[in-house]
């Protein structure tokens, strides 16, 4: 379940504390409190440096000459594919 809260009234941390317990089950309020406690995570969002795109295309390069090498398996296109 999916639920979304669209506020733009500036709210004191109790008042945005009442707000949720009123429109959010007890398990969406559990969901809420999981997702605040994490770690924040690399942002996806960001353009790759030029650096990181020529680190990534020598890495998959030295990959795919140790696949022609026999020293590594390489796997289906279907499963790239199905990855997309």
């Amino acid at each position: 379940m999916e639920a979304t809260l669209k506020y733009s009234i500036p709210q004191s941390v109790k008042e945005l504390a009442e707000l949720i317990k009123s429109k959010f089950t007890a398990k969406e309020q559990l969901k809420l409190v999981q997702i605040l406690q994490k770690e924040p995570e690399e942002d996806d969002d960001e353009e790759p440096t030029k650096e990181q795109l020529l680190q990534e295309i020598r890495e998959a390069a030295e990959e795919m000459n140790l696949i022609k090498q026999g020293k590594l398996k390489g796997r289906p296109l279907q499963e790239l594919l199905d990855e997309l």
